[in-house]
Parts: C-alpha cells; structure tokens; sequence
C-alpha cells in the first residue's frame, strides 16, 4: 500500500510522541511512503516551533533535522511537487465553504487525492475534511 504521511503524522517518526508506536508500523507497512514538498518545509517548521517552545534543544533538533534530510536524500520518501494542478484542487476544496479545511491542508489533501494516495494524518480536523472530501484517510491516534 502507498501512503501519503502529512507533517503531523511524520514528525513523531522521528521525536517520541503518543502515536510515535503506531506511525512505525504503518511506516514500515507502507509499500512506498510520499510526501509533499510542502511536508519538508513544514517538518523543519514544526523543529523550529520545537526549539523556540523549548521543547527540544537545538543540538537535537539538527540531529533530527539531518536524519530527516538523509532519508530524503536516500529516497526513503518519494515527495510529491506542489503544483499548479494541486493548488486548483485545492482551492476547489477550500471554495466549498463547507468545511474548516485550512489552507496547507487543503494542499496535502490536493496533493494526496491527485496521486490516488491514502493519507496518513494525527490531525483530527484535517481527517474529518478528508473524510468530507472523499479523500482515503485514516486518522493516527
């Protein structure tokens, strides 16, 4: 199965959170794991929010931060462009007024429909507009 993790179902593969155990196993259950250009920018914001909550000590966050840069490098993760394409889909889904879809969600759900992909997320509002949207999700607790 190929599987489209969002940032927040991918940060806790690399720091210890509650549903760290469970995002292993559908990690390592994944026949091809994708992600989005957008999920790398937003992995390195989520380590920077990290840091300044002192949540996290610098020297730790680079350690994570390379780790997650090496496995982009190996091709760990096959990242999916943002593109034009994505951002009409995802501007149809926001222009629905119909759900709390925020708008970097609406491009990881863009992006994740249009590659056929199920979406991996710990995100209980963006699963909900999933759900919503008929995009194939399942919800990381």
């Amino acid at each position: 199965m190929s599987l489209y993790f969002d940032t927040s179902a991918l940060v806790p593969a690399y720091l210890p959170e509650a549903c760290s155990e469970k995002v292993a196993i559908r990690l390592g259950e994944a026949d091809r794991i994708y992600l989005s250009r957008l999920t790398e920018m937003e992995f390195f914001s989520a380590l920077s929010k990290k840091v300044r909550m002192e949540e996290l000590g610098l020297e730790e966050a680079q350690a994570v931060a390379t780790a997650f840069d090496r496995h982009l490098q190996a091709h760990v993760y096959t990242t999916l462009r943002v593109t034009n394409e994505v951002f009409d889909l995802g501007m149809r889904y926001l222009k629905g007024f119909d759900t709390p879809l925020r708008t970097l969600d609406g491009l990881h759900l863009a992006c994740c429909a249009l590659a056929g992909l199920t979406l991996i997320t710990a995100d209980t509002i963006l699963a909900d507009c999933a759900k919503r949207l008929g995009v194939a999700c399942e919800k990381i607790d």
